[in-house]
């Protein structure tokens, strides 16, 4: 089948085309080529092809006087290069795909990339999350401090302190929320003095030697909003 279309001008009619005489120049199969009228000759602008041509040799002729850059495609495909489907016939996909057969037994890669990240990636409500991870999740670098006055500690750090000086912790801001917030602080034993900051004492019967290292931890209570410490050595 070969259809034909001026794309440019309107003065071009009945065109006729000889299938045998355009196949055995452009070669059997699909193929879409344009021509355009120069003034004086008939050129072929097809992507990839150029020249003066003789409408003659492709089986081309039409009624009308063409006119500087007149051009019309032509397109040609043959019938038992197709599937045709008509209602009722129902549809066969080995017809649609020659290589269904092949096709059908191939892995589908997304898919398995699909299953990997269903079985691997973390759920958002954790709980996938293996122990190890959480471990990573959990390590922390510990500020390591050797200073005086006011030492302001972050909430849920680690903290090793040297005192060059008698010292005041001063503690955060808890904001209203669900979570718990601790400080840990270890404190090398000296000769200066620490005050632990405004808080409140958990019981515990230890006496602490301050010339040696001891360790203070402090706990927010969601009780009663206040952050309170507790000593071991």
């Amino acid at each position: 089948m070969i259809i034909v279309q001026q794309i440019v001008g309107t003065g071009l009619t009945d065109f006729v085309i000889d299938e045998t005489t355009y196949s055995t120049q452009v070669g059997q199969g699909f193929s879409c080529n344009q021509f355009k009228y120069d003034g004086n000759d008939w050129n072929i602008v097809t992507p990839g092809q150029s020249g003066v041509v003789d409408l003659a040799d492709y089986g081309i002729a039409f009624s009308g006087t063409p006119v500087l850059d007149d051009e019309f495609s032509v397109a040609q495909f043959y019938m038992e290069n197709l599937w045709v489907f008509n209602a009722g016939k129902g549809v066969n996909c080995n017809k649609i795909n020659e290589n269904f057969a092949d096709v059908q037994n191939q892995s589908n890669t997304n898919e398995t990339a699909i299953n990997n990240i269903a079985s691997t990636a973390l759920l958002k409500d954790g709980s996938n999350l293996t122990q190890s991870a959480i471990n990573t999740f959990q390590q922390q670098t510990p500020n390591i401090l050797s200073t005086a006055g006011t030492i302001s500690l972050t909430d849920n750090t680690a903290n090793f302190l040297t005192l060059t000086g008698n010292g005041t912790i001063s503690l955060p801001a808890v904001a209203s929320d669900q979570y718990s917030h601790t400080i840990t602080l270890v404190v090398e034993g000296g000769s200066y003095s620490l005050g632990l900051g405004t808080v409140k004492h958990l019981y515990n019967p230890i006496v602490i030697d301050t010339t040696k290292t001891y360790n203070v931890m402090y706990i927010y209570n969601k009780i009663d909003n206040s952050w309170y410490y507790s000593l071991t050595q």
